[in-house]
């Protein structure tokens, strides 16, 4: 299974391939939540509590690696 726009020879795939893990077990040890909340716990700076919680600009980009892993990130990939 292909990393989103993450090809075999990227210095960042290994970073990529451990953070889906993250996000894979952590989509199994709370199956409801989200990826802001996943953010709340990996990367905290990346919700703006100034903000109301919101998203930060680098997480709200189109196309943002992070948010394409959490959609593919599943416990199939745990396997």
């Amino acid at each position: 299974d292909r990393l989103p726009a993450c090809s075999d020879d990227d210095p960042n795939r290994l970073a990529m391939v451990q953070l889906r893990l993250d996000m894979a077990l952590f989509k199994r040890l709370n199956p409801e939540a989200t990826f802001a909340t996943f953010l709340q716990w990996h990367s905290p700076r990346d919700i703006m509590q100034e903000g109301g919680g919101r998203l930060s600009v680098r997480m709200q980009r189109e196309g943002n690696q992070w948010e394409q892993l959490w959609r593919h990130a599943n416990g199939d990939y745990l396997a």
